[in-house]
């Protein structure tokens, strides 16, 4: 998230106080993980027919490390 975030600011037309990560499916799950692990870089968080588990991660699970 340290190399992506400030490459898409560079690059594209953003606004890092209204950053949103949503996702279909699998990738619903995905957008709920790193909304997890990224506490605070995202105003809005979502899932389209995704697994959610909002529950603390279990250690050593990828999201978790």
């Amino acid at each position: 998230m340290d190399m992506v975030l400030p490459f898409v600011h560079s690059n594209f037309r953003t606004a890092p106080d209204r950053m949103a990560i949503a996702g279909l499916s699998m990738g619903g799950f995905g957008a709920l993980a790193l909304g997890q692990r990224y506490w605070g870089h995202f105003r809005s968080v979502s899932s389209y027919s995704g697994p959610a588990d909002c529950g603390a991660s279990p250690p050593g699970y990828w999201w978790a490390r």
